[in-house]
C-alpha cells in the first residue's frame, strides 16, 4: 500500500512539474496547448493548473481573456505570476562570483558580483558566495525558492563540493551546498558551469526544441555540456564534458592533465593569445583585439584560421561519439568572428563520419558570454522542472 501510494504521489509530482515547465518556458500558454504538449487529461491539468494558481505560481492573462476572435473568444493564456517565487544563481568563475537573482521565466532581477584572486582560501570563497546570495535574497521580497552554484570543474554534484579546479589558487574541496543551507536556510544545488550553461539553452535558449545539443565553452578552459535524449549527461562519475583534454596531437605539447597535444593547448583563451605573441610577436591583450585584428592582418586571419581547424577536428572526435544535432558557442567563444564559426562548422561537417549524409549546426550561446549565470540559476529550475525538487508541497 506504501509503495503504491509513493508511485501516485510521484507521478502526480512530475505532471505538475512538467506543466509548470511548459508554462515557465513558453510565452504564455493555454490549457488546451498544455493538454497537447503534456498529455494529460482535462480534469488532471485542471486540478494542477488550480493548484498552481492558488500557489500564486501562475495567473490567467486576463488580455486573452477579453479577446473575442471571428470564431469566438480566444482560449485563456497561463503565465508566470509577478509576485511568484524566484530562484538565485551564482557563477564561480576563477576571477569572480557572479550572482543572479531571477524569476521561473529566468528573466534576470538583481545581480552582484565579487571578484576572486590569489589571496582567496576555500573559506573566503564559501564568504563570499554566501556574501553574494545574501544581497541577492535582500533585492525581494518574493519567496527564494533555492539557491543554484555552477563553478569550474571538477566538481562533487552529489555532495555539492568543488573539488580541485585547476589554477584556482590552490582551492579545493570547498562544500559550497552545505555551506549555503547552514548560513541561509535554503536548499543549494551544485553543477559544472558548462553543465549550467547547456542546461540554459536547453530551457530558455537556442535548444528548447533540440535533444541532442553540445554546449561548448571557450574561456581559460575548454569544457562541453552535453544534453542527449533531453536529459543532461554527467557519466557514471560527473566528470563528464572535458573537452579540452581531447588531444590532437599525440606528440604535441604536454597538457597540465598529463596527456599530449590536448585542444585547450591551442584554443583555451589564455593560450591563443599567448601562442599568437609568440609566433608573430605582436602586443595583443584580448580575444576581440585579436579577432578585429585579423580583419586586417593577414598573419592573424591565418592564426585564427588554423585555431578553427583544430577546434573543428577535435569537435569531429564528440561529434562522432554522440551524435548532436547543434553545437552551442559560448563563454568568451560567443566573440569569435562569423568567419571563425563557419571555419570551424566547415571542417566539423566535412570530417564526421556521417559527412554527406547529415549537418551539425554551429551557432553562438542565447546569452552571449553569461551563459553560466542564467545556467546557474536554471540549476534549480531543472530540478522543479524534473520534478526532483517539490517547491510546492
Amino acid at each position: 500500500m506504501n509503495r503504491a501510494g509513493f508511485n501516485i504521489s510521484d507521478i502526480k509530482e512530475k505532471n505538475r512539474a512538467l506543466t509548470l515547465k511548459y508554462i515557465c518556458t513558453g510565452e504564455g500558454v493555454s490549457r488546451i496547448e498544455l493538454a497537447k504538449l503534456t498529455g494529460l487529461t482535462k480534469m488532471t491539468l485542471t486540478n494542477i493548473t488550480n493548484e498552481l494558481l492558488q500557489s500564486g505560481f501562475i495567473e490567467q492573462d486576463e488580455e486573452s481573456d477579453n479577446q473575442v476572435s471571428s470564431v469566438g473568444r480566444r482560449p485563456i493564456m497561463l503565465k508566470i505570476s509577478p509576485g511568484s517565487p524566484v530562484v538565485a544563481g551564482v557563477w564561480v568563475s576563477r576571477d569572480f562570483c557572479y550572482g543572479v537573482l531571477c524569476d521561473l521565466k529566468a528573466d534576470i532581477i538583481a545581480q552582484k558580483r565579487i571578484p576572486l584572486g590569489e589571496f582567496d582560501t576555500a573559506e573566503t570563497l564559501s564568504e563570499k558566495i554566501i556574501r553574494c546570495v545574501e544581497y541577492l535574497i535582500m533585492q525581494t521580497k518574493r519567496r527564494v525558492l533555492g539557491i543554484g552554484v555552477c563553478s569550474l570543474g571538477p566538481v562533487d554534484i552529489q555532495n555539492g563540493v568543488i573539488l580541485k579546479p585547476t589554477n584556482f589558487y590552490g582551492i579545493t574541496d570547498v562544500p559550497v551546498a552545505e555551506r549555503i543551507k547552514e548560513a541561509l536556510g535554503l536548499p543549494a544545488f551544485l553543477e559544472k558551469d558548462m553543465n549550467a550553461s547547456a542546461l540554459a539553452e536547453k530551457y530558455y535558449g537556442r535548444c528548447r526544441d533540440v535533444s541532442d545539443f553540445v554546449y561548448l565553452g571557450i574561456t581559460n578552459g575548454i569544457g562541453a555540456g552535453i544534453i542527449s535524449s533531453g536529459e543532461l549527461f554527467h557519466g557514471g562519475s560527473g566528470f563528464s564534458g572535458e573537452f579540452g583534454h581531447t588531444s590532437i596531437d599525440h606528440q604535441g605539447e604536454r597538457c597540465h592533465c598529463g596527456n599530449q597535444g590536448c585542444i585547450e593547448l591551442y584554443a583555451s583563451v589564455p593560450n591563443i593569445l599567448r601562442n599568437y605573441s609568440d609566433v608573430c610577436s605582436d602586443d595583443i591583450s584580448g580575444l576581440n583585439q585579436l579577432i578585429a585584428l585579423a580583419d586586417t592582418n593577414a598573419r592573424a586571419d591565418e592564426y585564427l584560421c588554423d585555431i578553427c581547424k583544430k577546434i573543428g577536428a577535435a569537435l569531429v572526435n564528440i561529434s562522432n561519439v554522440l551524435d548532436p544535432s547543434v553545437i552551442v558557442v559560448g563563454h568568451d567563444g560567443f566573440y569569435f568572428s562569423d568567419r571563425m564559426l563557419e571555419t570551424i562548422e566547415k571542417n566539423l561537417n566535412n570530417g564526421i563520419l556521417a559527412s554527406g549524409y547529415k549537418s551539425i549546426v554551429l551557432c553562438r550561446s542565447s546569452f552571449a558570454d553569461c551563459s553560466p549565470l542564467v545556467g546557474a540559476a536554471t540549476i534549480v529550475m531543472d530540478k522543479i522542472f524534473t520534478g526532483k525538487f517539490n517547491v510546492l508541497s
